[in-house]
């Protein structure tokens, strides 16, 4: 049956659902039922490999200490799209107001690149990072040249972007942010592995 918010009309006697016996034996409550996403955060805890020394750079003074930190936490490390998680803390909206939706022609693109596109939309697919959809907005796919020798994959948005209602944030002055970090031994960088495809 399928479920939304808008309002339907029926003629009288219209047939709307069938019932039939069920086997209580095999029926499994929505508590049990897991998402995708959900399996693919228990696969990566259970491949949770340790985390060798020689890739913590840290002085060999805080080694151990920091070892034991990171492989105790190993699950949130990833080696492979694949795994990627999802940041639950917020989640993205985009506002084009009523403007009428985009639909771009593909790109041309040459024979040999055409590979590496289909190659790279099956693992996305795969990673549950995309799904297949008949949305009403259509954007061309490009390759850029990554400074390693790779090809990024890049779906151009820039008609998309010039439409979004922009969202201003008041960002906390530099001088307060050194105050509150003053006296510290410890600096941790740390940024989300494809950050755009680990938000909702």
């Amino acid at each position: 049956m399928e479920v939304d918010a808008l309002t339907r009309k029926v003629k009288r006697g219209c047939i709307v659902a069938s019932v039939s016996p069920v086997n209580i034996n095999s029926v499994a409550s929505v508590k049990s039922v897991k998402s995708q996403h959900e399996v693919n955060v228990e696969q990566i805890a259970d491949k949770a490999k340790p985390i060798s020394n020689q890739d913590i750079r840290v002085d060999r003074t805080y080694l151990p200490m920091v070892s034991k930190i990171v492989n105790e936490y190993s699950d949130i490390f990833i080696t492979s799209d694949t795994q990627l998680g999802c940041a639950r803390g917020t989640k993205m909206t985009i506002d084009v107001g009523n403007t009428p939706p985009i639909r771009l022609n593909p790109y041309r693109c040459p024979i040999s690149s055409r590979q590496y596109i289909e190659k790279a939309i099956d693992d996305m697919l795969q990673a549950v990072i995309i799904r297949k959809s008949n949305s009403d907005y259509a954007f061309s796919v490009i390759l850029a040249d990554k400074s390693d020798g790779c090809k990024r994959f890049i779906v151009d948005f820039r008609k998309l972007n010039a439409l979004i209602k922009p969202i201003s944030f008041p960002m906390p002055h530099a001088d307060d942010l050194l105050n509150v970090i003053g006296g510290s031994k410890f600096f941790t960088h740390l940024d989300l592995n494809q950050a755009y495809w680990q938000y909702e």
